[in-house]
This record gives structure tokens, C-alpha cells and sequence, in this order.
């Protein structure tokens, strides 16, 4: 499950995930997908407006853990100092990549855990909720991850993800 960090570890990391470019962003959700049991992982990037998308097959979010999605130092790959030290079993930036990647961009979470027969959304920017509930459109157990106006708040690092060569 999703739960916040102990203040006294939060203290201790000193550093949130810094996601510098599109293909950063893009390696953090496929990673996510990875930890949550994934055998399909499927990634769509349109570089000219800012939007990146992963679908997976994974485990899914239960209704709880996303209202948790993206919120500063709430994480399930992270527990207490002993996890860090120990070394981490899962791939990505200690699961702080959302709440990073919702200062950037906007977020969505759509996700759907085997045996529920709900999927639930939550919608954020600047690692604030502007949504989150049941979903209209159902989908298979997993989760989906869109990233819309990836840079909108960074205008030149947009501009030059945008102009870049492809």
C-alpha cells in the first residue's frame, strides 16, 4: 500500500525526483509498471504537444492508495530508513516520480485492481488533486498514466524537447 514517509526519513533523503526530460519521464512510468507486475507495458509519446502515455496490465492502485497517487513523500516502495539501506527492490526513484512529475505536467491516473469491478481516476497539477473518483470508462485490471503539457510551467525546456531531433 501507499502511505506517506516517516518525517524522520524524509528529513534523512534531502532530495526529491528530478525529471530533467521527456525520455526521464517516460523510463519513471514504465518502471512503475515494472514494480507493479507488468507483463504488458505499453508506452505512446507525441512530442509535439507534450503528451506521454503507459499503459500496463499491472497489480493496479486500489481506490485508498490513489487518493495518495502523487502527493509529496507517499510512496509503496518506501517504508522506514532500514528499506533504503537495505537497498531497493524496486526500480525507479523510490516512487516519488508522480508528485515530481505533477509539478510539471498534468496528471492523470487512471487504474483498475483485479477482483474490483471499478476503476477509479484521479487528476492532478502542481501535486494538487483537481479530481479523483470513479471512472466512467472501464478498463482492465492495470493502470494508465497520462502526462499532458509535459513542461508547461519549464517554457524553454519544452521549447527545446519540441525542437529537438528526432
Amino acid at each position: 500500500p501507499i502511505a506517506y514517509l516517516p518525517r524522520s526519513l524524509v528529513s534523512q533523503l534531502r532530495s526529491g525526483s528530478i525529471l530533467p526530460d521527456l525520455a526521464q519521464a517516460l523510463e519513471e512510468l514504465i518502471c512503475n509498471s515494472i514494480d507493479a507486475g507488468a507483463t504488458k507495458v505499453y508506452a505512446f509519446v507525441d512530442i509535439s504537444s507534450s503528451f506521454v502515455k503507459v499503459e500496463d496490465d499491472g497489480s493496479g492502485i486500489t481506490r485508498d492508495d490513489l487518493a495518495l497517487v502523487g502527493e509529496r513523500h507517499a510512496t509503496s516502495k518506501l517504508h522506514c530508513l532500514m528499506d533504503l539501506e537495505a537497498g531497493l527492490l524496486t526500480l525507479g526513484f523510490r516512487g516519488e516520480s508522480l508528485s515530481s512529475l505533477s509539478d510539471i505536467a498534468v496528471l492523470e491516473v487512471t487504474s483498475r485492481t483485479r477482483g474490483s469491478p471499478n476503476t477509479y481516476r484521479k487528476i492532478m497539477k502542481d501535486c494538487k488533486a483537481l479530481s479523483i473518483g470513479l471512472c466512467s470508462e472501464q478498463r482492465a485490471p492495470g493502470t494508465t498514466v497520462i502526462l499532458r503539457d509535459l513542461f508547461y510551467n519549464l517554457p524553454v525546456r519544452r521549447k527545446a524537447i519540441i525542437s529537438s531531433p528526432r
